[in-house]
């Protein structure tokens, strides 16, 4: 660049002097767009990460939601568990006798299977329908209220007991316990069922008990000399055993006969049993 004299005693101008470059102009421009990146999140990422954190809280939420429900209920069913244990127990240490429905607890509002109007209960299905077994009903009963409450850890159980006779071929003493529990929980009502038999026991060591009874009339009006018939029957109701039957009066002499089995006295059938007067057996 030309320089330019001034005049005479005068000090020379400063000047300056001016270099571009392609290379300058790039880093510049690279300066410029790291600040840009290095600057933050824009809106469309933050919305972004705050939509995928959201979605992970909302999982991790409803598991921990599931794992509560679950652990509540199975700690209720486990209670719903020990109510019937307890129940039962109560019903099995009581004398059979007294395990019967009292009939002033009968007509009770807090029974959902509606016990007044048929005196009948069909453990399967919890209802008075169906193949429904009478009620073992006393004025003195023992089970009485048969529909209590019982509250543990904020929830409340309904325990309902039913005592019926069971309807078999075989004719059974014996009787029929029912308990059932209910709760209420997360909108749902949640039922546990459980049922035994019971039946009048001996206790000890077994005996003979053996039973005598006539089978049909026990007079007779005959003339003399003619044969009268009396039918007799002998059980054993204990352990087995030998029995020994004998007869006294001098003016009459007996026969026994063992019955063929249709209850009809005939000497042509039946089989004599000797010697006469007394005979011995076994049941």
């Amino acid at each position: 660049m030309p320089h330019r004299r001034l005049g005479h005693g005068s000090h020379p101008a400063p000047f300056l002097k001016v270099r571009f470059s392609r290379v300058d102009d790039a880093r510049v421009r690279g300066q410029k767009l790291y600040r840009r990146r290095d600057s933050g999140f824009t809106l469309v990422e933050a919305v972004v990460s705050l939509s995928i954190a959201t979605m992970v809280f909302l999982a991790l939420a409803t598991s921990l939601a599931t794992g509560i429900k679950g652990t509540a209920l199975s700690r209720q069913n486990q209670q719903a568990g020990d109510a019937l244990n307890q129940t039962l127990e109560v019903l099995r240490s009581q004398p059979v006798a007294a395990v019967a429905m009292r009939s002033s607890d009968l007509p009770s509002t807090g029974d959902p299977a509606g016990l007044a109007g048929c005196s009948c209960y069909n453990p399967a299905a919890d209802s008075t329908t169906g193949v429904a077994e009478p009620l073992i009903i006393s004025t003195v009963g023992g089970v009485s209220p048969h529909v209590t409450t019982l509250s543990q850890n904020n929830t409340t159980f309904t325990v309902r007991r039913y005592i019926t006779q069971p309807t078999d071929q075989d004719s059974a003493v014996y009787r029929r316990a029912t308990v059932i529990v209910s709760w209420f929980a997360y909108g749902i009502t949640h039922h546990r069922s459980a049922g035994t038999l019971l039946t009048f026991t001996r206790r000890g060591l077994p005996l003979p008990d053996f039973k005598f009874t006539p089978v049909g009339s026990t007079t007779k009006c005959l003339g003399v000399g003619a044969i009268a018939a009396f039918g007799l029957r002998v059980v054993n109701n204990g352990a087995r055993d030998s029995w020994l039957m004998t007869s006294s009066g001098s003016s009459l002499s007996w026969t026994y006969y063992k019955d063929n089995g249709d209850g009809v006295y005939d000497s042509a059938v039946d089989t004599a049993l000797l010697p006469a007067d007394s005979t011995t057996g076994g049941a």
